[in-house]
């Protein structure tokens, strides 16, 4: 690629650039057609591993000239979140009972929108410094045809792990990545960004990062994963954000999780604050909306109210696919809970009964179950929660006579919605 015209030290300033925008890291990839990529995404079509997700036209995701006429190099940015440990999980007295799970990724404000504002202006801060007279770019941000992972790899400014995340040294896989394609040209590699600040001296990036671990593939509990290899249909983030009702088998292995999933990202070693700290320390760009945590009380989300839920965890990615869907899957995650807690009983204890507080807790959760499944005007979320009525619970006094008559009773089919349905938002 022809950089003659660009000044000798523009990669040192655009380093610092990105930096003072909150990036964590910067590759760039020179455009060209991605012909082994197009193979590749051609073969986990056939053989069923093809993210859920993506655009289904691998020519449009695998030549940048499709994305921007003239496109001369791509640009991929890191920039770190707080991991669950960075982020302090205030409970409240009154907050009690099962609890659900929310990725870490899915509580800052909505990072597509800030993403896009900051990588706008990098590309225009470039054309101004490099001496164009025009910021010729686009942007993209989880969204468009391009394979933000790959271009990553083919940068060189981190990794991707055996989990299939992308890596970024000092962060760890607690990031996102934003693209930015561009008629600007510029030389293949990562871009070095100033450390001094936050660090001392820029981290490397590995040689051979995985070696021989496997922890991240030991942690999936449903086993998506091989070594850089990730099964769409069986991963629990995957799951979790999928449309439309879920199998039996499917609604088990949700467990807690409400939106996505952390499980193999904290089982990696590079994960822990002392590999890190960029992403547990105040290098983090994209910090969780006040008042939100990790975790959250199931009866919170079964009886959120929309206003609620724009104040505060719909201002994150969970905004993608709305308070309905977070009411299914928390609805699925009460009937795992309350199956598990009957069958972990023995018959004479839940005969008997047990304390105050559990009954109250368990009240709450059934009663909150019960109004949904009659009256939410999502036919998903009154179907699951019907489900999870039906699963064998605590004793029927415990919760008001519409909660028992509904646990009495299998969900019925005016209550099970068509494959095609999709949820209230």
């Amino acid at each position: 690629m022809n950089t003659g015209d660009i000044p000798p030290d523009f990669l040192k300033r655009l380093g610092r650039a990105a930096r003072g925008i909150g990036a964590v890291a910067l590759g760039i990839v020179a455009a060209r057609p991605f012909d082994e990529l197009r193979a590749l995404l051609v073969q986990r079509q056939q053989d069923g591993t093809y993210p859920l997700f993506c655009q289904r036209d691998v020519v449009s995701r695998t030549d940048p000239e499709r994305w921007l006429p003239g496109c001369r190099s791509v640009w991929v940015a890191a920039f770190a979140y707080a991991p669950p440990g960075a982020i302090t999980s205030r409970r409240r007295p009154d907050q009690q009972g099962p609890r659900g799970r929310l990725a870490a990724y899915a509580l800052p404000e909505e990072y597509h929108r800030h993403l896009h504002r900051r990588l706008r202006w990098l590309a225009r801060w470039a054309a101004r410094h490099s001496g164009r007279r025009r910021a010729d770019f686009r942007v993209f941000v989880d969204t468009g045809p391009p394979v933000e992972r790959d271009l990553w790899r083919r940068a060189g400014a981190g990794w991707i792990g055996k989990n299939t995340c992308a890596y970024a040294p000092g962060a760890g896989s607690w990031i996102v990545l934003g693209v930015v394609a561009t008629r600007l040209p510029l030389p293949e590699g990562a871009v070095p960004l100033p450390w001094e600040r936050d660090l001392g001296t820029a981290p490397p990036v590995p040689v051979d990062p995985c070696r021989e671990c496997d922890r991240c593939i030991r942690a999936c509990p449903t086993g998506a994963l091989a070594p850089y290899r990730m099964q769409p249909e069986r991963c629990i983030a995957q799951l979790s954000q999928r449309r439309g009702a879920l199998s039996e088998a499917e609604r088990a292995s949700l467990v807690h999780w409400l939106f996505g999933c952390d499980l193999c990202q904290m089982a990696c070693p590079y994960n822990q604050e002392a590999q890190a700290p960029l992403a547990f320390g105040a290098g983090a760009a994209l910090r969780p909306v006040r008042g939100t945590s990790p975790e959250v009380p199931l009866v919170d989300i079964l009886t959120m109210e929309p206003p609620a839920f724009r104040a505060g965890l719909g201002r994150g990615a969970v905004a993608w696919r709305g308070l309905s869907h977070l009411q299914r899957n928390a609805a699925y995650a009460a009937g795992v809970r309350l199956r598990r807690h009957a069958a972990a009983r023995p018959a004479s204890e839940r005969a008997s009964g047990t304390g105050a507080g559990e009954r109250s807790t368990y009240r709450a959760l059934v009663e909150a179950l019960a109004r949904l499944a009659a009256s939410h005007p999502s036919p998903l979320v009154r179907e699951a929660s019907a489900w999870a009525l039906a699963a064998p619970r605590p004793p029927a006094r415990w919760a008001d006579r519409r909660a028992a008559s509904l646990c009495r009773t299998r969900p019925s089919a005016a209550t099970s919605p068509p494959a095609s349905a999709r949820p209230d938002r």
